[in-house]
């Protein structure tokens, strides 16, 4: 029983699938921008069903909530961020925001890169 545990804790890092994303650019919705590419820092870690998501000074917790076509979504859990996660090439985040007085926005985030 010992070996089967000791076995199972080995194999446990290996099964989990971590990817580090760093974006550059902040295109559509950036209040102020007029559509225009905006200039913003941004680090993304995803692990397994979870998602750290970080854009200049703020950052979410998300948690994986499925997929739609070719996205994978994550979302806060108030519902008030969410993330569309497209895996493809060039890899797209799309931000979800909505403000405590219900107003939306959208950001593209492109020029991403796997760290």
């Amino acid at each position: 029983m010992k070996g089967i545990t000791l076995a199972a804790l080995l194999l446990l890092p290996l099964s989990t699938y971590a990817s580090s994303y760093k974006c550059e650019a902040l295109q559509q919705g950036q209040l102020g921008s007029n559509g225009k590419t905006v200039s913003a820092l941004s680090s993304i870690d995803i692990d397994g069903k979870q998602m750290h998501f970080s854009l200049n000074s703020a950052s979410w917790d998300l948690s994986y909530i499925g997929e739609k076509q070719i996205a994978k979504l994550y979302s806060t859990d108030n519902g008030n961020v969410a993330v569309s996660f497209i895996d493809g090439n060039p890899i797209i985040f799309v931000l979800h925001l909505v403000n405590d007085d219900g107003r939306k926005g959208t950001y593209n985030l492109s020029e991403c890169s796997e760290q």
